[in-house]
Parts: structure tokens; C-alpha cells; sequence
């Protein structure tokens, strides 16, 4: 025998006591747990709106979509690489910090080795800088490798979901410095 509680809880005895179902959210289970079970067969189906609504979003808006669109995808995958394949060129992304009001001033090797290791000295700048050495050798005979990564798998993953990364051009570089900027990210220490 169950009661309702005010035209929103189920109350219920079980064998261990009592049970008050919110029916509002156990409604809300049902729906997910079928929205989830659709997904999981790309069976879910969607509508479009009458008058499509343009939204601009920041790249950490785009990363994000693409980690949701991605957790929405087939199980059995579950290494993904959620960038952006489109390349930048180090002078495009100088220049928009710069426009961005993130000064960048473009140093020769033997500036900048010499104010590297003034940092390291520092004891306040030194923690800062120091993981930016990922192996620092005395050998000689020491050989380099870069071991670079392939994001081409989660880009076709990301097109079959219906994720596109957007291109990358000026106001897209300026509008990632200024989202770093807000966060406080190139606040002087």
C-alpha cells in the first residue's frame, strides 16, 4: 500500500522501513536513463528549432560541447583527444595576445636562455618556470624525441556526433586570450 504526500511524494512501506519517492525527479531518472539508453544506440532523436538561434561560443565553450558530445558517444571508445585540429602558427597567436593587451616581446635564444635561468635562480619564479624543463641532460649522447598526437579519430567521432570544431582566425585567437585573461591566467606573480 502507498500513499501520496502532498501531489508529490509516494510514500511506501518496505521491508526495512519506509520509502518517499519525489516523483518529479524519479520522472527525471526515467527520462535520462531512456535518453541515455537511445544514445547508446544512436537512436536518440532530436527536433529542430523553427527559427535556429546563432550562439557564438568561447573556445573553452567549444572544448566543452565536445566533451559532452563525446560522452554521449559509443561506449566501447574511450580515448579521446578533445582539441581543436585546426593549427595555429606561433606568430598568429603573439599577435593576438598582443592585441589581446598580453604583452609578448619576441627575444633571440640567448635572451631568453639567460632570462630562463635568472628565473630559475629566483626562488618565487623558479616554481613557475621549472616545469617547463620536461629533461634536462648533461650528456651529450642524449637523443630527443618529440612524441606527437593524432586527434584525427575524435575529429571523425566528433563529425558523426554532429560536433564541428570551428575554424580558427583572428577573433577566435583573441577571444581564447581574453578568456585566459579573465580567468587570471597571465596575472603577474
Amino acid at each position: 500500500m502507498h500513499y501520496q504526500y502532498k501531489g508529490r511524494y509516494i510514500m511506501t512501506a518496505v521491508k526495512s522501513g519506509l520509502m518517499i519517492i519525489d516523483q518529479q525527479r524519479a520522472d527525471m531518472r526515467i527520462r535520462y536513463e531512456r535518453y541515455m539508453e537511445q544514445m547508446s544506440h544512436s537512436t536518440a532523436s532530436t527536433q529542430r528549432l523553427l527559427f535556429p538561434e546563432m550562439v557564438e561560443f568561447s573556445p573553452i565553450d567549444c572544448t566543452a560541447a565536445a566533451v559532452v558530445t563525446l560522452a554521449f558517444s559509443n561506449k566501447t571508445f574511450t580515448v579521446f583527444h578533445a582539441t581543436n585540429g585546426h593549427r595555429v602558427q606561433m606568430g598568429d597567436g603573439i599577435e593576438a595576445m598582443n592585441r589581446s593587451g598580453i604583452p609578448v616581446k619576441t627575444v633571440s635564444e640567448k635572451e631568453f636562455t639567460e632570462a630562463f635561468n635568472n628565473a630559475l635562480s629566483d626562488d618565487k619564479l623558479s616554481e613557475y618556470v621549472s616545469p617547463l624543463i620536461s629533461y634536462q641532460a648533461s650528456d651529450s649522447n642524449t637523443i630527443e624525441f618529440f612524441i606527437d598526437y593524432d586527434n584525427a579519430f575524435t575529429t571523425k567521432a566528433l563529425y558523426r556526433l554532429g560536433f564541428k570544431w570551428p575554424i580558427i582566425n583572428e577573433d577566435y585567437l583573441q577571444n581564447v586570450f581574453e578568456s585566459l585573461s579573465a580567468l587570471a591566467f597571465f596575472d603577474e606573480v
